[in-house]
């Protein structure tokens, strides 16, 4: 979370804007087409402050809750 509130200049962000970021971060990384260069700094942050790929946090982001 701190992660996308910092990515987005928002000082809160709620669980589903956070798992549509991630979930749309990891469609975007899926396809074909070039990465953009943000895209890459913010899937490299946060595979540092998870220690897990983007697509493995899109997964585990089902399942968060939503309090």
């Amino acid at each position: 979370m701190r992660v996308l509130r910092f990515r987005y200049s928002r000082p809160s962000l709620s669980i589903q804007d956070a798992h549509d970021a991630v979930k749309g971060l990891a469609v975007r990384l899926r396809t074909g087409d070039p990465p953009r260069d943000d895209d890459l700094v913010l899937e490299e942050t946060l595979r540092k402050a998870t220690g897990v790929s983007v697509a493995e946090l899109a997964h585990v982001a089902e399942h968060w809750p939503n309090a």
